[in-house]
This record gives C-alpha cells, sequence and structure tokens, in this order.
C-alpha cells in the first residue's frame, strides 16, 4: 500500500494570519522565509517533519502572479566537491524541494501552478493535484 501524503507549508507566522482571514494576493507578496514543513498521511492523519524542526528556505510571491520556492534539511551534507559524485547528487536531490511558476488567491486558500521543478513530474500540476506518490 502507498503512504499518502500531503503537504503542508508553514512559510511564516504571518502567513498564518493570512489564511486565517481573506487573502488578496496583494497580501502576500514578497519573500516569506519557511519556519516549518510538515506531511500529514492522508489515512492516518500521522505527522511527520521529514526536512526536521527548522528547515531552511523561502518562497517569493510577486505582484504580478509568479512564485518560486526553495527548502532543504539543514542537515544536508555538501558534496566533496563543487561537482557532486552520483551517490551525492542524488542525496542532495532527497533533502530539497524546489519549484517556480504561478499562483492564485481565493478566499485563503493559495494555489500553486508549477511550470519548472526540480521533479520534472511535477511540471504542469498544482502540488495538491499531485498523484499521491509524487506528494
Amino acid at each position: 500500500m502507498r503512504t499518502k501524503f500531503k503537504m503542508t507549508l508553514a512559510m511564516l507566522a504571518v502567513a498564518i494570519s493570512i489564511v486565517a482571514t481573506q487573502a488578496r494576493a496583494a497580501d502576500i507578496v514578497g519573500t516569506w522565509r519557511m519556519v516549518s514543513w510538515l506531511e500529514e498521511e492522508t489515512e492516518s492523519k500521522a505527522a511527520r517533519s521529514p526536512f526536521g524542526d527548522h528547515p531552511i528556505g523561502s518562497i517569493t510571491y510577486t505582484a504580478d502572479g509568479h512564485m518560486m520556492v526553495i527548502f532543504a534539511d539543514p542537515a544536508r551534507k555538501p558534496s566533496a566537491s563543487l561537482k557532486p559524485i552520483e551517490t551525492e547528487a542524488a542525496e542532495l536531490y532527497r533533502t530539497m524541494v524546489a519549484y517556480a511558476g504561478s499562483y492564485s488567491v481565493d478566499g485563503d486558500k493559495v494555489t500553486h501552478k508549477i511550470d519548472v521543478s526540480w521533479n520534472q513530474a511535477w511540471n504542469g500540476n498544482q502540488p495538491n493535484a499531485l498523484p499521491r506518490d509524487q506528494r
């Protein structure tokens, strides 16, 4: 049985207060620092923090409807040289998420449409519309 996860991003305490009210695109324009990453198992509701208690990253929203995000596990190890060997590259890939695209705001919900991603399978999708094994 495949584990089904839904992703929840909490980028900043201010972002939480925006969600609690009717958000407008102008309310989120800017760059926000990530403060947590939580995955919740769909069926059991078990939660885990795959990038630890203090992930590093940021998300930027522009006034013209574009966005980009990158975050990583702060415990990731650097490669031995500027060009990582295959095993190092695989580990670096597993310990980060990065994508860019457009966004829309509808009431208290911000939706991303991914144009380019560190994971090619995400391109053209919305994070909540990805196949469950890709989340």
